[in-house]
Order: C-alpha cells, then sequence, then structure tokens
C-alpha cells in the first residue's frame, strides 16, 4: 500500500536549493508576481520561469503558485507558443480580469476658488 507521500510529485530542484543566488531568484519572482496582482487588479497572472534551455510556466493567484514541470523549449518551442497562442485568444474575464473592479474616472474642476474633484464609477455617469 503506498502513502500519500509517494503519489506527492517531487519539489522542483529551483525550490530545493537553498543558496543566496536561489533565494534573490525566487524572492524576485515571486515580488513581481504579486505586484502585477496588485497593480493590475487581476484574479491571476501568468509567468514563464527560463532557466537556461528549459522554461516552466507558473499560475500565480493570492493563494500561492502552480508550476508545471520543465520542459526544453528550445527543443520544443511549441508548448510555448500554444500556450500563448491560446492565452492571446481567450475571452476578457479568461484571462484574469476581476469582474468586480470597475473603472473610476476622475474629474478635476479648476473654478476661481480652487480646484475640487469628482469621482464618476461608470462612464454612463460622465460629469462635466
Amino acid at each position: 500500500m503506498s502513502s500519500l507521500k509517494d503519489s506527492v510529485c517531487p519539489s522542483p530542484p529551483f525550490e530545493r536549493d537553498h543558496s543566496p543566488r536561489s533565494n534573490q531568484t525566487k524572492s524576485t519572482i515571486i515580488s513581481t508576481a504579486l505586484t502585477e496582482l496588485d497593480t493590475h487588479l487581476r484574479a491571476f497572472v501568468f509567468s514563464v520561469l527560463i532557466l537556461n534551455n528549459e522554461a516552466c510556466l507558473i499560475r500565480w493567484d493570492r493563494t500561492g503558485a502552480v508550476v508545471t514541470n520543465r520542459f526544453n523549449y528550445v527543443d520544443n518551442s511549441r508548448l510555448l507558443v500554444e500556450f500563448f497562442w491560446r492565452f492571446a485568444h481567450l475571452m476578457h474575464g479568461e484571462r484574469s480580469h476581476n469582474p468586480s473592479v470597475h473603472i473610476f474616472e476622475l474629474h478635476i474642476l479648476l473654478g476661481g476658488l480652487g480646484r475640487a474633484t469628482r469621482v464618476s464609477p461608470d462612464r454612463r455617469h460622465l460629469l462635466s
């Protein structure tokens, strides 16, 4: 009888490497993904980590990351081409745009007595 531990895939080598260079690389890719999630108001983001002739895809969201197995993108470039082609042909909402986020337009009115700012929650109610 196999245990749960036997059925779990081993960690990728970069997760087991705790050298200063490896830790800096991991810190950089995590920071970049979190910045992308925060500043672009996405539900999830993808990144491609290239390690010499190999690459892996990473899907990030606010709970963590899912990492594919590494593959040789030089010998098998079709995998990356197909991923980007499929991603480019997704609907707007399928590309991680957060549907709960609404665009606000900021209007600054200049008057004789100073500045006033009004915010419109959607374009149907533009303020003049």
